[in-house]
């Protein structure tokens, strides 16, 4: 059964068979029967044919990598990635150092007020928010 197995795939190989006898043919060699054979045969093929690399292997090669989106010629791609690795860190201090200055104005802190009531004496005094505060002798307002 062997030789046999070897025999259809040798001249599968080998000849242009129509479309409908190749999709008989894939269906054959992934159906499970005698599937060892099968493998032992496609892989005794693939030891005895010649590797050649010509200008249509290039081609296909190129085909392969558009069609995944890699792009073989670019050596410029990791300089492009850093570029916009370091643009978008660039923007992020910006923004920060931005939203930094514009919000210091309104979370500033409250103007400190020290007042110290002499012994004897009563006194009032206003704070930054309007209110009215008095003190008598001998008080410390921090």
């Amino acid at each position: 059964m062997k030789n046999y197995i070897q025999r259809i795939i040798r001249l599968f190989a080998t000849s242009d068979p129509d479309p409908k006898l190749t999709g008989e043919i894939h269906r054959w060699l992934l159906d499970q029967e005698h599937a060892g054979e099968k493998e032992t045969a496609l892989h005794d093929l693939w030891n005895e044919t010649e590797g050649k690399v010509d200008r249509t292997t290039w081609d296909s090669l190129a085909s392969v990598y558009t069609k995944v989106g890699a792009n073989s010629g670019d050596r410029h791609q990791p300089r492009i990635r850093f570029a916009h690795y370091a643009a978008a860190i660039a923007l992020l201090i910006v923004s920060v150092s931005v939203t930094f200055q514009m919000t210091k104005q309104h979370f500033a802190e409250a103007p400190l007020i020290e007042n110290i009531t002499p012994d004897g004496r009563l006194s009032s005094l206003r704070l930054p928010d309007g209110s009215i505060v008095q003190t008598n002798s001998g008080t410390i307002l921090l």
